[in-house]
């Protein structure tokens, strides 16, 4: 941000936006996060946040559930607007992961790429994409079975197939999961056949930039 020429505020007061307590039906926390939320985030014309879970309780679940009208943006449609501020020097093959919240929740699917793309790096693209993207296979943390794992099986062989060095996720959660698998003991290789980094979306665009 700071490159593009914003500097953001960065709020100590904050709690968590909320979404995995009103996903698991514990709606009065939920709504008691919310509260405290608002006496901070109604002051200001835009929420930039990182992440697809803030962004959609932020966006939808709190104008649903509270009533509260908030102009909330991801942080790749921010940068996308200031894309011609962006100078780039990344390297390298990647391939992108559409998290569940961003995309098919959100319908962000251009603006991540774009911006890899802008800053220098070759993506290339998994079979299954956007609206088709399989998911990390473990949601709001509630369950970690034979199901979800074969899930993400599924998401680390499609990542890998592609010959990309990096597989890049705007999730903090799928990254998690995704890298879980890969140091399953459990895993055939002991999980050495998902060999691919994984690496959050922010951080490699600001690998990606150009200091000079």
């Amino acid at each position: 941000l700071n490159a593009v020429g914003i500097k953001p505020a960065v709020i100590d007061g904050e709690k968590c936006c909320g979404h995995d307590q009103l996903w698991r039906g514990q709606k009065e926390l939920f709504e008691e996060l919310g509260r405290q939320n608002l006496e901070y985030l109604k002051k200001y014309k835009t929420i930039v946040t990182s992440c697809p879970e803030c962004y959609r309780t932020l966006a939808v679940d709190y104008k649903e559930k509270l009533g509260a009208e908030l102009n909330v943006k991801h942080i790749s449609e921010v940068l996308l607007e200031h894309k011609d501020k962006l100078k780039g020097k990344g390297k390298g093959v990647l391939t992108y992961h559409d998290s569940c919240r961003l995309g098919r929740y959100m319908g962000v699917y251009d603006a991540p790429r774009e911006l890899l793309k802008a800053m220098g790096y070759e993506l290339t693209e998994m079979k299954y994409i956007r609206e088709d993207a399989l998911c990390c296979g473990v949601p709001q943390w509630v369950n970690c079975d034979d199901e979800n794992k074969e899930i993400r099986r599924r998401k680390m062989r499609d990542a890998v197939e592609t010959g990309a060095e990096v597989m890049v996720t705007p999730c903090a959660k799928c990254q998690i999961h995704l890298k879980c698998l890969q140091m399953d003991k459990g895993e055939k290789g002991d999980g050495r056949e998902y060999n691919i980094e994984i690496k959050d979306l922010s951080t490699v665009l600001m690998e990606g930039l150009d200091g000079s």
